[in-house]
């Protein structure tokens, strides 16, 4: 467990913390657009859906995820730091924008239909393709920005104790 308290330690630096949470809501955000792009019919009417729904990550979901992270993934033997936790971040966060966007968009028909090709796409890798990546990629520091400046030290150590408490 030491171990695993350590890394928990590294990963509620408020440095990390905020591009943990930064990189989870970016990927969020663009999954939610490409959903509402792949079953919208031109840009007005996704830019209008994606304001009706007005989803935003909740943040007891995102601290929710990291205590699973650290306490229930098997860490590799070669692991070093926290850059192993962004490909499951990006993940969980696609498949969290998928499960919001179905139950929020009203106008969607065929919803476990739609759910169920998504999955597939998802599933096959498929679903992020490059162009995805690089929207990431560039709204990213400006996510990196907003959430540094919400997340200050006392903040984190008031996260710290949350999880620490829940676990030790």
């Amino acid at each position: 467990m030491n171990k695993k308290f350590e890394l928990l330690k590294t990963v509620l630096k408020k440095e990390n913390l905020v591009e943990l949470i930064a990189y989870f809501e970016t990927v969020f955000q663009m999954s939610l657009l490409f959903f509402v792009q792949h079953s919208g019919f031109d840009r007005d009417d996704v830019i209008e859906r994606l304001e009706e729904m007005g989803l935003q990550v909740d943040t007891d979901y995102f601290f929710d995820i990291l205590n699973e992270l650290v306490f229930d993934y098997e860490l590799p033997e070669d692991y070093e730091n926290f850059d192993y936790f962004f490909p499951i971040i990006k993940e969980k966060a696609i498949y969290y924008a998928l499960n919001e966007y179905i139950k929020a968009d009203k106008t969607l028909l065929n919803k476990e239909i739609y759910f169920q090709t998504m999955l597939e796409e998802i599933s096959k890798g498929g679903y992020f393709a490059k162009d995805l990546d690089e929207l990431v990629d560039n709204e990213l520091p400006f996510r990196i920005s907003y959430w540094d400046e919400i997340i200050d030290d006392k903040l984190c150590s008031q996260i710290e104790q949350v999880i620490l408490n829940d676990k030790f």
